[in-house]
């Protein structure tokens, strides 16, 4: 929590005289160490402005530092409430600091659990819940600072970092006490954050491999590289399926639609690819419409099941 003083005093913004001076004796006071009056400065910084802000030059960000002088303080709980409104309002998650925050609030955590501890008398199955819940939020906590570049973001990952906050929130409100409910939500978080991991990923070098091989027409070559290890994700997989069942139906229609072996191995690619992610759609500017088209119907319904007609030169 190391404090660097010119940064301290440029983070002074442009404010209302007031609110400048209050927060400005604020970060002095934390540089010199002077906890409890540099929260008692803060706290009147944010009565006459309690939104922050962040600019190119200058940062106002009395919440945030409120946190700091407390948890320095020994006030934890606190801390954690004067954090959990600087991420609500956002601002900070502009900065390196939300870094910080992260680390403190582990911190913070990992005291309130050894204190907790050490009030009984043996190991305090609450302090273990608090010590776990609070690995939990770090991991969340760095995987949403990680994923925050990514923004604007797709819908889907969009929608998996709100749930992680939603999530992380939720467990960090919780009671220590409701050892079910604060189950609950870790299970839930555990899969959330899973679900982030894997959405805010890039492709596996084999995925991205297989996928420029299909798009550079080496069609059986997409079969070679994809035909090895099973590859565990399930989005990856579906993916994977994907290519698999475009591939597996290009080698088919390139050869005049006579293989039918070609074609049944892309309707189980199809099958597959389905029940991995029901929600997978083809990218039409990645494979061709007929392709598309193919994907699209229902898999006992296709044309190519139909009985051909005769040829009026086949044998009878």
């Amino acid at each position: 929590m190391c404090l660097h003083g010119a940064a301290l005093w440029l983070a002074a913004a442009a404010l209302s005289a007031d609110a400048r001076a209050s927060y400005r004796q604020g970060l002095e006071e934390l540089e010199r160490g002077a906890w409890r009056a540099a929260a008692e400065s803060l706290r009147e910084a944010i009565a006459e402005r309690p939104e922050e802000s962040v600019g190119a030059f200058r940062s106002y960000l009395p919440h945030y530092y409120l946190g700091l002088a407390l948890s320095e303080a020994g006030d934890c709980q606190g801390a954690l409430a004067a954090w959990s409104e600087s991420e609500r309002q956002g601002e900070v998650s502009e900065t390196p600091l939300i870094h910080e925050l992260t680390a403190n609030r582990v911190r913070c955590h990992e005291l309130q659990a050894e204190v907790t501890g050490a009030e009984g008398e043996g190991p305090d199955p609450v302090a273990a819940a608090a010590q776990a819940t609070a690995e939990r939020l770090r991991e969340a906590r760095e995987l949403i600072a990680e994923t925050s570049y990514l923004e604007p973001f797709p819908p889907r990952l969009g929608e998996s970092l709100r749930l992680v906050e939603e999530l992380t929130t939720a467990l960090e409100s919780a009671d220590p006490a409701d050892a079910a409910g604060r189950t609950a939500l870790e299970r839930r978080l555990d899969a959330a954050l899973e679900e982030l991991r894997e959405t805010a990923a890039g492709p596996p070098p084999l995925l991205r491999a297989a996928a420029e091989a299909y798009l550079g027409g080496a069609y059986a070559e997409v079969e070679t590289l994809l035909a090895g290890e099973p590859l565990e994700a399930p989005r990856v997989a579906a993916h994977a399926r994907l290519l698999r069942a475009a591939s597996h139906w290009a080698l088919w229609a390139l050869d005049g639609k006579r293989d039918d072996e070609l074609l049944a191995a892309a309707r189980q690619d199809v099958a597959a690819c389905r029940a991995l992610d029901p929600d997978l759609e083809p990218p039409p500017g990645v494979y061709p419409p007929a392709f598309l088209a193919f994907f699209a119907e229902p898999l006992g319904d296709r044309p190519e099941n139909a009985p051909r007609a005769a040829s009026p030169n086949a044998d009878p």
